[in-house]
């Protein structure tokens, strides 16, 4: 695709991770890791070795939250926001230990990097805290000057609070209150606009879209390009084979974060007598029709071809025809000791490429046709 459309990009030359494990959040497995073995410099920040530390010639160990300062813990409220009369509140984040060992907050070790390869990127570097957190006045940084963390947080806080509200009176005080207005105890009170319903901006993107890719043979579903919203049928949608009769599902376990928990003591022992974590859950008549029993090693496996494997749950509160697995589990690294081999690792099901993903927003499609059976069937 990329030799099609023009541009001359073959292999990143140098690639810099922090704390994700892309090797496992991802899809196309063997894909992946044989990217990441191409790229000549490839280094990450992180607090403990994963899979994806495996590929990198450099890891920097990180400090955690425990161990350092953070500027913006809670200015960036997310989507919704806190609603209700309660009074606003900002609590400064500062750490409660020293880093131990070697490690280091990530953003000290760029703000050196960055004035280690000079002036000119430097101040691009520092220029680009203003923006992020819309610094004025005096609270914007000298380009000239060599900041600590710490340091620019100073300068986020003053902003935020006034000059006599900075890292120091924060460590003094914790936090700051204020009272709520009306106004501002509504959904998304600070949006000045109705909700849309007619997307032009995705109709114009396709249609521009179109114009440079369809001359150089390469071909999209402009269809997906709707102002309105619209029903398009998945590649899992299409199979007719009957032998592969139930959809996937992956959701967010109420204990995990992801793949960053799994090496959590406590978390891993509730894990372990929870009988949705780390299992292929299935509806409890569907495996009943299919002679499956609960706690069974089965496989699911996809007309593509790709297969995962783990125990089976038999639960009431599915439907008949879909598989469900929390997501992400299945470590399979040897430096997490706890993690290793717990649950199952669902994205191996995957297909990542432009007939598997959405055009419009490129987000992969996670639910996918599949057949399980029997482990002991395995040829």
């Amino acid at each position: 695709m990329h030799e099609k459309l023009g541009p001359d990009y073959k292999e990143a030359k140098a690639w810099m991770n922090w704390g994700n494990n892309m090797i496992m959040s991802g899809g196309n497995l063997s894909n992946m890791a044989d990217t990441l073995k191409r790229i000549p410099f490839f280094f990450t920040f992180d607090l403990y070795l994963t899979e994806i530390t495996e590929f990198c010639d450099i890891v920097l160990p990180d400090a955690s939250y425990l161990e350092s300062v953070c500027a913006d813990q809670n200015l960036q409220t997310g989507f919704n926001g806190p609603v209700g009369m309660n009074d606003w509140a900002f609590f400064f984040r500062q750490p409660v230990c020293k880093p131990a060992g070697e490690s280091r907050p990530m953003p000290d070790v760029l703000l050196d990097i960055a004035w280690r390869v000079g002036p000119e990127f430097y101040a691009k570097f520092v220029q680009s805290f203003n923006g992020f957190w819309c610094l004025e006045g005096k609270n914007v940084p000298d380009t000239t000057k060599k900041y600590t963390y710490a340091e620019v947080s100073d300068n986020v806080l003053k902003n935020y609070f006034g000059q006599e509200k900075g890292l120091e009176w924060f460590k003094e005080n914790g936090g700051v209150t204020w009272p709520k207005k009306a106004e501002e105890a509504f959904w998304r009170y600070d949006i000045p606009a109705r909700a849309p319903i007619y997307w032009e901006f995705v109709l114009t993107m396709g249609e521009k879209a179109k114009e440079i890719c369809e001359p150089k043979g390469v071909h999209m579903q402009w269809e997906q390009f709707s102002p309105l919203p619209s029903y398009f049928p998945i590649k899992a949608h299409e199979v007719t084979d009957p032998q592969y009769d139930l959809y996937t599902l992956i959701y967010r376990d109420t204990l995990h974060t992801g793949s960053s928990t799994q090496m959590h003591p406590e978390i891993d022992a509730v894990s372990d007598t929870n009988p949705y974590s780390y299992y292929i859950n299935i509806n409890e008549d569907t495996g009943k029709k299919k002679g499956i029993k609960n706690g069974q090693i089965i496989w699911v496996e996809t007309d593509r071809g790709r297969r995962i494997k783990g125990p089976v749950s038999l639960i009431k509160g599915l439907h008949p025809s879909m598989v469900a697995v929390a997501g992400i589990n299945g470590h399979w690294s040897k430096y997490l000791k706890i993690g290793r081999g717990k649950g199952v690792y669902f994205n191996d099901l995957l297909e990542i490429d432009k007939d598997h993903v959405d055009p419009v927003s490129l987000s992969a499609d996670s639910c996918v046709k599949v057949k399980i059976y029997p482990a002991k069937e395995e040829k």
